[in-house]
């Protein structure tokens, strides 16, 4: 019984290292949806493998997608649409936009009611190599034959699930 590596829990909690906001406007038939996502400016590196999954909801036509800057792929069968960016230095902001038609009111059923806005919730997953939400310490301990060769790397993963209320 050889111990490889130790590690140590802390309770310190660091601050969430991406934030995404989403804004929704309608004009008639369409629905405009803008997502603003910001590196936090205390990140000490990049973030890198930006996934950004917006899920579309059934009143509105994912076909009619269109993407401001362009990249954003629609998924017919998860009815989501995937934005894939490489990566976000630390305080940087960029802005996604989808435009799509909505399901007239005649399809819908709801010929002279109200319109509510549709709700559009983001998931954003990224990696960074020193960000996390709380503290663990890995060291490697000393191995006591010279057979064994240790090495360490490590890469921290954030799943960050965007749920607000669409404005």
């Amino acid at each position: 019984f050889v111990s490889v590596f130790k590690y140590k829990c802390n309770s310190d909690l660091r601050p969430v290292p991406i934030r995404v906001q989403t804004r929704v406007r309608m004009a008639g038939d369409s629905c405009r949806v803008a997502l603003q996502v910001s590196s936090n400016p205390s990140n000490a590196t990049n973030l890198t493998d930006l996934n950004i999954f917006m899920e579309v909801p059934p009143v509105v036509k994912g076909e009619t997608l269109v993407t401001s800057p362009a990249g954003g792929v629609w998924n017919e069968n998860q009815r989501h649409v995937l934005w894939c960016v490489s990566r976000l230095a630390s305080g940087e902001k960029f802005q996604l936009q989808a435009q799509f038609d909505l399901i007239s009111q005649e399809e819908e059923g709801t010929i002279g009611e109200e319109r509510e806005k549709p709700h559009f919730p983001v998931f954003a997953r990224c990696n960074g190599t020193s960000e996390q939400l709380s503290n663990v310490e890995i060291t490697i301990a000393e191995a006591k034959s010279s057979s064994i060769s240790l090495a360490m790397r490590a890469a921290r993963r954030f799943r960050v699930s965007h749920r607000e209320q669409s404005v």
